[in-house]
Formats: C-alpha cells, sequence, structure tokens
C-alpha cells in the first residue's frame, strides 16, 4: 500500500509543479523483510487501495535485498524491526534507512501495524497511518531528492 500511496502525492506534487521537479523524478518501490516473493498484494490490501484510487493489482511481493537498499537513495520502513533488518543487510546504508514514523517527525519510532489477517479495518487504519505518515514526509523527501540530482 505504502508504493502506491506514495506514487500518488508524487504524481500530484509533480502533475502541480512547473518543469521538471523532484517529484516527477523519484522512482518507488517497496519490498519486504518476510515477503512471500512472487504473491499479489491481499485482496483487502487492493480493495482499500481502490477505494482510495490507487491500483495495485500488479503488485508482486520482493524480498528486500542488500542491492536494493544500495541502489536507492533512502529506504522507509513500516516497523522498527524492518529497519533492524535493512541495516543488519547493509550496515554502511544505516544513513539512509529509516522507520517512516520518525522520518516524517515523530518524535519515536512507531510501527504501522501490520494489517494481515485482521480484517478490513485494520487495512483502512493502516493505510490511513502510511498517508498520514508519508503526506508529513513528502517535504524531506523531496528535498532530499533535489539533492541527489
Amino acid at each position: 500500500m505504502a508504493e502506491g500511496i506514495l506514487k500518488r502525492l508524487l504524481a500530484a506534487e509533480a502533475g502541480g509543479a512547473k518543469g521538471d521537479s523532484a517529484a516527477a523524478l523519484i522512482s518507488v518501490s517497496s519490498a519486504g523483510t518476510g515477503a512471500l516473493v512472487g504473491f499479489p498484494a491481499a485482496l483487502e490490501a487492493v480493495t482499500v487501495s481502490q477505494e482510495a484510487g490507487i491500483d495495485i493489482i500488479s503488485h508482486r511481493a520482493r524480498q528486500l535485498s542488500a542491492e536494493m537498499i544500495s541502489g536507492g537513495d533512502l529506504v522507509l520502513t513500516m516497523e522498527i524491526d524492518q529497519r533492524k533488518v535493512a541495516v543488519g543487510l547493509l550496515p554502511q546504508a544505516a544513513g539512509k534507512i529509516h522507520c517512516l514514523s520518525v522520518f516524517a517527525g515523530e518524535q519515536v519510532a512507531q510501527d504501522v501495524a501490520d494489517p494481515i489477517g485482521r480484517g478490513m479495518k485494520a487495512y483502512r487504519e493502516a493505510q490511513q497511518r502510511i498517508c498520514d505518515l508519508l503526506q508529513k514526509a513528502l517535504p524531506k523527501i523531496l528535498q532530499q531528492a533535489s539533492q541527489s540530482r
């Protein structure tokens, strides 16, 4: 869900910008630390995303790797433990790996609760939390992307 939400936010940002904006040049992808590689997004995630106008029907799970981390400018995790796993995969990249809640400005890292197996309400809550955090983090994401150009 997070990939779809961030892509939508960036598309909206790029659509309102003149010339080539950082938002238009940012590439977004997602991977998990316990992914069932190749599996589609959960039906509940697809449904909740569609309700928000986001299409994730073609999403397939990927396992996070050191190569993915190395190739990215920024890695945002939903959970504190996911950040630990990511840093363990590539310790020298620790400075670009962040728990989303902290990157978005919260003083204390807080997990975005994984909704798997907890019903539609949990998916809607997770989507809203991710959306809120990404909206707060967007200026920082755009600033970082501008500095990387």
